[in-house]
């Protein structure tokens, strides 16, 4: 009787607390909520990953990296295709060596075409020192270049003035342009650190926007912008620019956003100000381009470290985007809040520390997406530096209630045990991470590539949950069979009659063919039994994560309803949504009978 009235009391305390902060029937939740179909709880990666071979290095080769990789869907078909930058080098024989983009297309599932491999290099016997992509390559950038609808790609050099745009022909065809950054090859050795598409003028075509080199800046130009009015094989540059009274040197990385509101793109960029010695570290935006002055305005905000990566994230929908910021020895983030309307500034909002550090002098890049499906981006960060023993190369950050919370998830759901990167070439490589739903179950994997292990090159593919997790709770079993079955059915019975299936549940369509059919059903199959949870044995509304459901789970059950942010800080291990019991993406009054009956139960 006490248990039961307990509980009743907990109704009862609940009710009270819907009504007293007006919203009908709904607990308060962060300001991006996620979507009904699309709740779930925790992170559900699959710590040891797939790999996919890049290629099979012959004994002379002394060195090889994936120095980049990107996600993106190359062949319009729906499926996110990754793309791969990589080199393999031979010091004593160089015509052996190799420098290549690979474009692996995703055939649905976990199944991805041979690779479309595109060769970087040309030998140059006669002046070894003007051969294209003599040293290698750095970043590859992605965007739609000459308006045509697809995506195009750019691959930057490590050490050389010479850049590849690569044309999308469509069907998997693709057509290689060379480019020289100073109309002809000078065997300059500059290494743009990072590459981005945006629209800066607003003509329906990306143009190309990237950091000449970390120290080096021929002609005085810091950030290098081409474009083309027609075709891709006719990419010019363009002399646009901004420019204050800050000395430049040490520039690492690049993001691309509309900083100051104007709907247009602007970018920002890390640098320090002390040349020639790296200190004094700032950030700097280039925002309101003129187009017929070709002028940028300049903005400048100084953080307390120097920065290794930067990436836009707008947590709050209702202000302009804040910047993430990752140090240069890989121990700590930053995000600076933007402000929400008015002149540019930047605040200074939160600071993560105790990531792996294992790059000094050499820092972590960091990518967004929305790992945990709440609708806010979180951030994945990897180490540019790693052995085959560190198990915690690749770290995650969950945000967010606004970008007030960013809890970094110790320890690590991804397991990066066996995979090494180079030590060599301190100030760039590697900048080899992406994130993107590639298995169709609407959630980000995590991709990442490596130096060659042996005669092998290769990346590492993290998939988020089981590939046949239809409900997205963390195992592949006897309920998403019985979702797929009733997909399939030509009469399910919650729909009616004439509605089209696939549109019910994507991510039922596990080989993302646009219908839920027996190619979806034996995936499943393939992938039956397969469990895969950051927190092993987790216990559904175990809201201090003990590992049982007891009556010391209300109080924080009724916290996570009422302040989630509240939740978080007292509870950093758990999830919020562990109070989501009816899974319906929201932890509200419809999840207190259901905790009820559940702890009443276990009494």
């Amino acid at each position: 009787m006490r248990v039961r009235a307990m509980l009743w009391r907990l109704m009862i305390y609940a009710a009270g607390l819907v009504a007293a902060i007006g919203l009908q029937g709904t607990i308060a939740t962060p300001a991006v909520a996620a979507p009904a179909d699309e709740g779930r709880m925790g992170l559900l990666f699959k710590p040891q990953p797939i790999t996919l071979s890049v290629a099979h290095l012959d004994p002379g080769i002394d060195s090889a990296t994936v120095t980049d990789v990107e996600i993106a869907d190359f062949s319009g078909d729906g499926r996110n295709d990754i793309a791969v930058a990589w080199y393999a080098t031979d010091n004593e024989d160089p015509l052996a060596s190799r420098r290549a983009l690979s474009i692996f297309l995703n055939a649905g599932g976990p199944v991805f075409a041979p690779p479309i491999v595109l060769d970087l290099y040309i030998y140059d016997p006669a002046t070894p020192a003007l051969s294209i992509f003599r040293r290698g390559t750095s970043d590859v950038g992605v965007g739609d270049f000459d308006g045509d609808g697809d995506l195009d790609l750019v691959v930057t050099p490590f050490y050389g003035d010479e850049l590849w745009f690569i044309e999308n022909l469509g069907g998997g065809q693709f057509s290689q342009h060379l480019v020289f950054m100073f109309g002809i090859n000078q065997a300059n050795f500059l290494t743009p650190p990072e590459v981005l598409p945006a629209d800066f003028d607003g003509d329906g075509r990306d143009e190309l926007v990237y950091i000449v080199d970390p120290v080096l800046y021929p002609n005085d130009l810091v950030i290098h912008f081409w474009k083309t009015d027609g075709a891709i094989a006719d990419m010019y540059q363009l002399d646009w620019q901004g420019y204050d009274a800050l000395p430049t040197r040490w520039t690492r990385s690049l993001a691309v956003a509309d900083f100051d509101g104007d709907g247009l793109p602007d970018l920002c960029f890390t640098r320090t100000k002390n040349p020639p010695y790296e200190s004094g570290p700032a950030l700097t935006l280039w925002h309101g381009l003129n187009l017929s002055t070709g002028y940028f305005q300049v903005w400048n905000e100084f953080p307390s470290f120097l920065c290794s990566d930067v990436v836009d994230v707008r947590p709050d929908p209702n202000c302009r985007p804040g910047l993430i910021v990752t140090d240069i020895n890989g121990t700590r983030m930053q995000y600076w809040s933007a402000t929400c309307a008015g002149p540019i500034d930047f605040t200074l909002a939160v600071e993560v520390t105790g990531y792996a550090g294992l790059s000094e002098s050499r820092g972590m890049t960091a990518v967004l997406c929305d790992v945990d499906g709440d609708g806010d981006l979180d951030l994945v960060t990897k180490q540019k530096l790693g052995t085959v023993a560190d198990a915690n190369q690749i770290e995650i950050t969950v945000c967010c209630y606004g970008g007030t919370v960013w809890r970094r998830i110790n320890p690590t759901p991804i397991d990066t045990t066996g995979f090494q990167n180079q030590t060599t070439n301190q100030i760039l490589r590697p900048r080899n991470l992406a994130a993107g739903d590639l298995f169709g179950n609407s959630l980000p994997e995590i991709v990442a590539g490596f130096a060659a292990d042996a005669d092998k090159l290769r990346i590492a593919i993290w998939p988020n949950s089981c590939l046949g997790d239809v409900d997205r709770d963390g195992q592949t079993g006897y309920a998403d069979l019985c979702i797929m079955l009733e997909l399939m059915s030509p009469y399910p019975a919650y729909r009616d009659r004439g509605e089209t299936v696939a549109l019910l549940n994507p991510d039922a369509d596990l080989n993302k063919d646009g219908v839920i059919d027996l190619a979806d059903l034996t995936l499943l199959a393939q992938d039956y039994g397969c469990i895969c949870w950051n927190t092993p044995g987790h216990v559904v509304a175990d809201m201090n994560c003990n590992g049982a459901l007891t009556l010391a789970d209300v109080q924080p059950f009724v916290l996570a309803l009422s302040s989630p942010a509240m939740y978080q800080a007292q509870y950093p291990e758990c999830n919020w949504l562990y109070a989501d019991i009816n899974e319906d993406g929201s932890a509200d009054f419809g999840d207190i009978s259901l905790f009820v009956q559940l702890v009443t139960l276990l009494q």
